[in-house]
Order: C-alpha cells, then sequence, then structure tokens
C-alpha cells in the first residue's frame, strides 16, 4: 500500500513539475497570455538552477 501511495505521488509531483516547466516555456514564447502563476513561473527556473 505504501509503495502505490508513493509512487502515485511522485507521478503527481513529475506531472506539476512538467505543467510548470510547459507554463513557463509557453509564457517565454507568448507572453500575450495573461496568467496569474506568471511572476512565480519565471522565478522558478533561476533560483532552482543558480542558488
Amino acid at each position: 500500500m505504501n509503495i502505490i501511495i508513493t509512487y502515485t505521488f511522485k507521478i503527481e509531483i513529475m506531472y506539476k513539475c512538467h505543467i510548470q516547466c510547459m507554463a513557463a516555456l509557453i509564457i517565454d514564447h507568448q507572453m500575450e497570455i495573461p496568467l496569474p502563476e506568471q511572476p512565480v513561473l519565471k522565478q522558478l527556473p533561476n533560483e532552482g538552477l543558480y542558488q
């Protein structure tokens, strides 16, 4: 039971991270799309890679 829960949890995290990365790419290429999460998404890659 624990293995299944952990597995689905990891999949959910990977899915959310993938969605955030895709959203960041879309924002970079199409700035006219208004998203409330835009500032957070723009900050995530830099903070994760360069801190």
